[in-house]
């Protein structure tokens, strides 16, 4: 990201009863902290792909606005590791 002006993070959101694996652009060094805080109302995602929080896909998505108000949780996908133990105990 250090050199590219505009770079592509791929994110993880959660809102209300699904999750979205998707790109977002954020520009030079800047945190995911510091694009939801500056982000508007809607934030375009890019290659996203809808799945219900029971992990079945919905749908995919080339492009696709999120609600900023709607989300629940964001996270860098390379920091949602699954926890099998946890799904044992808490059945969704």
């Amino acid at each position: 990201m250090e050199n590219d002006p505009e770079a592509k993070s791929k994110v993880r959101i959660y809102v209300d009863r699904f999750m979205i694996t998707c790109e977002i652009d954020m520009i030079g060094d800047a945190s995911l902290a510091d694009f939801m805080a500056g982000a508007p109302t809607f934030i375009t995602v890019t290659g996203a792909v809808v799945q219900s929080l029971e992990d079945r896909m919905r749908f995919t998505a080339e492009f696709l606005n999120v609600q900023k108000d709607k989300i629940i949780m964001i996270l860098p996908e390379a920091l949602a590791k699954p926890d099998y133990a946890a799904r044992r105990r808490w059945p969704l």
